[in-house]
């Protein structure tokens, strides 16, 4: 991030009764909300060994870092995610979560990788098979969901590729609902953002993506399965190096190409994070032996640079003057002070500077006002801005009370009514009919003074 400091630009007191800055004073409001921070003084995560990954705040919309967004990847296990929402989304909307679902041949046909063992004949739920996908990862289970849903792999896979375009994942193409590497199969690290959001959407799908063991029970053909979460941030079965007791799902897995990786959620101190990582590494010794999975490394890293590095702070008090507005017929007064409607706390940087780095920039609805006034009506609009980006917009209300004062409303009435074109054209009436009327009058005493005279003769 690049380190950017603001000045606060505060427009002069009486700038409302300027009609040549009306035009500007409206210009402040034409942006839309903040998506994704810009620029920060803040130090950049130590990530490593990773192609692409990010950490977004999933409570305020805000992605607070990425790096190789727009990386062409192969997709692993994140596919399973687009699986998950598409099979959720079947069963949920016909009712059919605990629908008994018999595995055959042509489910199993094509397995490989990471599976529960299912076996032909049979019977288990979709809710099941759901659990045994999120939790575990399982690559039966997906395909048994994918034939029973949708008649086919093909028409499953279809309707995973249509769900991508709807969402605008415009460079993400699934070839299969595992993840297993294929050389057609591609996705981004900002496509994998839109569909882990979209399946973070599914309340059953973060049930299940946050247990640390599903118990599947007993069937025709298998014992109690223990299913353990495949995502290390969530079950210790296999390694506790990774435990994060705040980190509520989401998916983990591997593949040659795609290489270590992971979405996990998590949610700490009433504040939600996703990080991605994608294409992560592990090390490897000389011996055949493994160490350090880059993918739960960075994710750590990740979240606790989030965490450390930002946190809703007031940037405004609801008693903090920000102008006045001139008030006609007040008894009294002739200004009243506007103050935000309310105090106002954001989602920001911890180091930021309030004073310098929020620019505060307001517009009235009307040039005055005109009393009575109540105290707490809204008279404008003020809009913040951090980093040359709208982060919040609150009302502008009226601080006191003004009551009318009768004898200057008597008087201005007087005075709208003088100068009204209707009073205007009456005047005008009533002068050129005083004058007619002298002049008529004026005529007939001439006609009467000189017949008068005529008759003295």
């Amino acid at each position: 991030m690049r380190k950017k400091t603001l000045s606060l630009y505060i427009l002069p007191r009486l700038a409302y009764i300027l009609p040549r800055l009306a035009a500007a004073l409206a210009a402040g409001i034409f942006l839309s909300m903040l998506l994704a921070f810009g620029a920060s003084a803040l130090d950049e995560p130590d990530i490593s060994r990773c192609k692409a990954a990010l950490v977004y705040n999933i409570d305020n919309e805000k992605l607070l870092f990425s790096t190789g967004g727009n990386t062409i990847l192969a997709p692993a296990s994140t596919v399973k995610l687009m699986t998950a929402v598409i099979a959720l989304d079947f069963y949920s909307e016909k009712g059919e979560l605990d629908k008994p679902i018999t595995i055959t041949y042509d489910m199993l046909r094509n397995v490989t990788g990471n599976n529960i063992g299912l076996r032909a004949g049979e019977i288990v739920t979709a809710r099941e098979l759901l659990a045994a996908l999120i939790v575990g990862g399982s690559n039966d289970a997906a395909y048994a969901l994918a034939i029973d849903s949708h008649g086919s792999v093909e028409n499953f896979v279809a309707a995973m590729n249509d769900r991508a375009q709807q969402l605008k994942m415009t460079h993400t193409y699934y070839t299969n609902p595992t993840g297993i590497d294929s050389e057609a199969a591609r996705t981004t690290l900002e496509d994998t953002l839109i569909i882990a959001l979209e399946a973070y959407r599914h309340n059953d799908f973060m049930e299940l993506a946050g247990l640390a063991r599903y118990v599947m029970a007993s069937t025709n053909m298998s014992d109690t399965r223990y299913i353990n979460n495949r995502n290390y941030m969530v079950s210790t079965a296999v390694t506790s190096d990774y435990y994060d007791k705040y980190v509520t799902g989401m998916s983990s897995g591997m593949t040659p190409a795609g290489g270590w990786c992971l979405v996990a959620t998590s949610r700490k101190n009433g504040v939600t994070h996703l990080v991605i990582v994608m294409g992560a590494e592990r090390d490897e010794y000389p011996d055949g032996t493994y160490g350090k999975i880059y993918s739960y490394v960075n994710a750590h890293q990740l979240f606790d640079w989030a965490y450390n590095s930002f946190d809703y702070i007031r940037v405004l008090e609801n008693t903090r003057m920000i102008c006045e507005i001139p008030v006609m017929l007040g008894r009294g007064v002739d200004h009243v002070t506007l103050l935000p409607e309310q105090s106002l706390d954001l989602y920001l940087p911890k180091d930021i500077d309030i004073d310098s780095d929020i620019v505060l920039s307001w517009a009235l609805d009307k040039p005055s006002l005109t009393a009575p006034v109540k105290a707490g009506d809204v008279a404008g609009l003020l809009t913040l801005y951090y980093d040359d980006e709208i982060i919040g917009r609150v009302n502008l209300v009226v601080k006191n009370n003004v009551e009318l004062y009768r004898l200057l409303q008597i008087l201005y009435n007087l005075r709208s009514v003088i100068e009204s074109r209707h009073f205007r054209l009456a005047a005008l009436a009533t002068t050129a009919f005083g004058v007619i009327y002298v002049l008529v009058v004026a005529i007939i005493r001439g006609r009467r003074q000189r017949h008068r005279s005529f008759r003295r003769r």
